[in-house]
């Protein structure tokens, strides 16, 4: 930038403003200061970035009002626009309001200010539309100045008024960006929120958000995101300002209660109305008679009216053609279509990743809604009715077939009730293979009919966001994402890979693609575990989360990495953003307690496992996982109730029953977890972890040569499971002359545990199990090594207790082993085997052994 800019000289640089660069400046025509503000270079060439630019100084230029920046005039300097303004000192209401209350009277001095600049702004036939505290200066004499009219629209120019039929309307609303920050839709109003034409009664809605912030130091619709944030708006009423701010004046809580009416017709008809009560409110009057919400005074009149009708007529139900509360709960899963002509393989798999995902990023819009993943229907090979019903639960599944003829691509939905199997309703889209995008949009939309659902502008752009322009680039993304339902396969890992690689260099800064391929590493870390994938997961999940920071499912996404690797705090931080962005995002819930539970804070893992219950009450997987978090606490029989609620909603699910059997076993109730992993296998008769509990129950019944076959048969030369190799192990000690094998295996689960160990030092599973082994094979300095680390993680995990005592009793340390025996008993570990345990016999005959034991 040079010195000087026409007859300005600049002085030095501002904070800037909305879209462009602000500059401290000197007019030297007439000796002035003043601010001149630039448009942002990167945005000179962009038809709507000019557009907007001008609008602000067009509209706040005709305008003539104190309380409302002057602007000077706008000129443009080497090909770029500026304006000069009216140089302000003083700083933003945004940053005054800093989490706590304004004085009241200057909360009521302030509004009369800007409902006055709003007032004459109306009367122009001018309405603002981005009402907030960051576009609201306030001097250094206190006086509010309203900047920022570049969302400002047009009406007729004359004022509406109560008397008029309809109000003048804004139609035109191409400039208002579908991506526009949380700050600003968190003041907006309903009207403007549904994207329905607004007049100036939006303005005053927005100013009342503004006023309730002020006086009660927060937001009254929060959530951190467009989804929660519209959802508040449009549905849910605010927090009253007096429970927050005691103090707060009932004249000013009452002017509050009718700026932020939903209803428009029901709020300040216009800002001379609002200003008026303010006025009355700082005399010490009190304020017009706010009208009582409509839905009260109806509830009051229908509940005299309804109980007058029950004491006449009693034994009559006048509830039988009511309409009734709540839509009912629709726990769906899209099947994958079928295939059908000349369609590429893929094209039926990316069509159902992409209704599926679409349908799960607006759960939070609707409670009675619960999609099940579709990499969960294609991990467990679920591909019709009757087996989603019984592996899942699903009240509704959506089939399709898809069939191809030259060009021309035509996609038929079908949506069908999982329990009578009756086809309820069907769609049929047309589309071109060069056109898929639309074809998606499109079959996004049909489906939300069928299901009843309204999708409303919020939930579109939540389901857009991170996306791209860029055709190739979403197509690519679409079929990798269709190769990474099947991450079981290395194949298909690979293939994801490479169309995320290939999406993101037809468009860098595509986020999704970028998160996408970070999950695609660490799914290749967890199958290889080579650290390089691992790395290549964080980098690409920190590069999406650079790009768009508003994607709840990239912060989970890293947060899942950060886990892995032991970065445990910041796995939290990231679980924190996504609920900020998405309170209603069960994953994120189940994730962090993941976090919790590895910094041994069971409380606060236990109520995160708790609310992802609230959450997803028809889910079986977070029954699942509060029975795993209760199973690795010693509380064996709520695991098992938790796991009998999986077993109940999904009859069919193979996990369900296997984890059912491993709470049997620690519980003692060796015949029932033998009956439960039987009942797994004839389900999955491939299901590696239910054979590998038989052969554990096998092991505690001192059938070692019978569990060391069970467990040969499981394991395979290129797997990385070191507890398979650890088991085995332990059977071949007690096996005459199988020593050698048994001394082989323990180093070979060493070799793993310690590659593991690389990737996430602070995991105190693989370092206390490490110990072990270290410990059998005689390495008494290794380890203690490993295990003084897993005990000041997790002194309360009844697991890594009795593996430290086991460790101590093996070194000869007798006192230590006491010591964490009983450690682990009063944490839950079962003490029937801590009795059949063979590397206990010497110590149970110790006295002090006796003193453990309960009375």
């Amino acid at each position: 930038m040079q010195e000087t800019v026409s007859h300005y000289r600049i002085l030095e640089k501002l904070p800037g403003g909305h879209m462009g660069v602000v500059f401290r400046a000197r007019d030297l025509r007439l000796g002035r200061g003043v601010a001149l503000k630039f448009l942002e270079e990167s945005l000179s060439r962009d038809r709507e970035a000019v557009e907007r630019f001008r609008r602000e100084a067009y509209a706040a230029s005709s305008l003539n009002h104190p309380n409302i920046c002057t602007i000077y005039e706008i000129d443009e300097h080497e090909g770029r626009q500026f304006i000069a303004m009216e140089l302000l000192e003083g700083s933003s209401l945004r940053d005054l309001i800093v989490g706590k209350p304004l004085p009241n009277e200057r909360i009521v001095d302030l509004g009369i200010q800007l409902s006055d600049a709003l007032d004459t702004a109306h009367k122009q036939g001018i309405v603002h539309r981005d009402i907030k505290p960051a576009n609201i200066f306030v001097t250094r004499r206190g006086d509010a100045k309203l900047l920022d009219f570049g969302l400002a629209k047009l009406t007729t120019r004359r004022p509406f008024s109560r008397d008029d039929e309809t109000p003048p309307m804004l139609v035109d609303d191409a400039l208002t960006s579908p991506g526009a920050a949380v700050g600003t839709v968190a003041y907006m109003s309903p009207e403007q929120a549904r994207g329905e034409p607004v007049d100036g009664r939006s303005d005053i809605f927005s100013l009342g958000v503004v006023l309730y912030e002020m006086a009660a130091g927060v937001r009254p619709f929060t959530g951190g995101t467009i989804a929660v944030v519209f959802e508040s708006i449009l549905n849910k009423e605010p927090v009253a300002p007096r429970h927050l701010n005691p103090a707060l004046p009932g004249g000013v809580a009452a002017v509050l209660e009718k700026a932020l009416q939903k209803d428009p017709g029901r709020r300040y008809q216009s800002a001379g109305e609002i200003l008026a009560d303010l006025q009355r409110l700082k005399r010490g009057e009190k304020p017009s008679k706010v009208a009582r919400p409509v839905w009260l005074r109806w509830g009051l009149v229908s509940g005299l009216l309804l109980l007058a009708l029950l004491v006449v007529f009693p034994g009559r139900n006048w509830f039988v053609n009511r309409k009734a509360g709540p839509p009912a709960p629709k726990h769906l899963a899209i099947l994958p279509f079928s295939n059908i002509g000349d369609c590429r393989e893929d094209i039926s798999d990316v069509l159902a990743v992409h209704l599926t995902s679409s349908l799960s990023q607006i759960e939070c819009f609707h409670e009675s809604l619960l999609v099940v993943p579709y990499r969960d229907l294609r991990t467990k090979n679920v591909s019709g009715t009757e087996e989603a019903r019984n592996v899942f639960g699903v009240t509704h599944v959506i089939s399709g077939e898809v069939l191809c003829e030259g060009s021309n691509v035509q996609l038929v939905l079908n949506l069908v009730d999982a329990r009578t199997r009756r086809q309820i309703s069907s769609r049929t889209i047309r589309a071109t293979l060069g056109n898929l995008a639309s074809l998606r949009e499109e079959s996004v939309r049909q489906q939300a009919e069928m299901l009843e659902i309204e999708l409303l502008p919020a939930q579109y752009r939540l389901i857009e966001a991170g996306g791209t322009s860029v055709a190739d680039a979403s197509n690519l993304y679409a079929i990798g994402q269709a190769h990474l339902q099947r991450y079981e396969s290395p194949d298909e890992i690979e293939n994801a890979i490479g169309r995320f690689e290939a999406a993101i260099r037809s468009d860098p800064g595509y986020a999704l693609a970028h998160a996408a391929l970070g999950e695609a590493c660490w799914r290749k870390y967890r199958m290889t575990q080579d650290r390089v994938w691992i790395e290549k997961a964080e980098r690409e999940s920190e590069k999406a989360l650079e790009i768009n920071n508003q994607i709840p499912d990239v912060h989970v996404s890293l947060g899942v990495v950060h886990n892995e690797t032991g970065q445990f705090e910041r796995a939290l931080q990231d679980f924190d953003e996504a609920l900020k962005l998405n309170p209603r995002h069960a994953r994120a819930y189940r994730e962090r307690a993941s976090s919790y539970q590895r910094l041994d804070q069971p409380e606060r893992a236990e109520a995160s496992l708790k609310q992802a219950i609230r959450l997803r009450d028809r889910d079986w997987s977070t029954y699942n996982d509060l029975g795993t978090f209760y199973l690795s606490r010693g509380r064996y029989e709520e695991a098992a109730l938790q796991y009998d609620r999986v077993v109940q909603l999904v009859p069919g699910n193979k996990w369900g029953w296997n984890n059912l059997g491993a709470a049997y076993m620690r519980l003692d109730r060796m015949a029932e977890a033998v009956s439960k992993f039987k009942r797994a296998l004839e389900i999955d008769p491939t299901y590696v972890s239910a054979m590998s509990n038989l052969a554990v129950t096998l092991f505690w019944e001192e059938h070692y040569a019978e569990a060391a076959e069970m467990y040969e048969k499981l394991i395979r030369p290129q797997d990385n499971n070191h507890r398979l190799r650890g088991n085995l192990a332990a059977a071949y000690q007690r096996i005459p002359r199988k020593q050698a094998r048994a001394a082989q295996l323990f180093r070979e689960a060493v070799e793993i545990a310690e590659e593991k160990l690389r990737v996430n030092p602070r995991d105190s599973d693989v370092l206390s199990q490490l110990a072990v082994y270290y410990a059998e094979l005689g390495d008494r300095n290794k380890a203690l090594e490993r295990l003084e680390p897993a005990l000041a993680a997790a002194s309360s995990q009844p697991d890594v207790c009795f593996r430290a005592a086991q460790i101590y009793e093996r070194n000869g340390d007798r006192a230590d082993a006491l010591k964490w025996l009983g450690k682990a008993l009063e944490n839950g570990y079962p003490l029937e085997r801590v009795k059949r345990s063979p590397g206990f016999k010497a110590l149970r005959s110790d006295p002090r052994y006796a003193k453990l034991l309960p009375s």
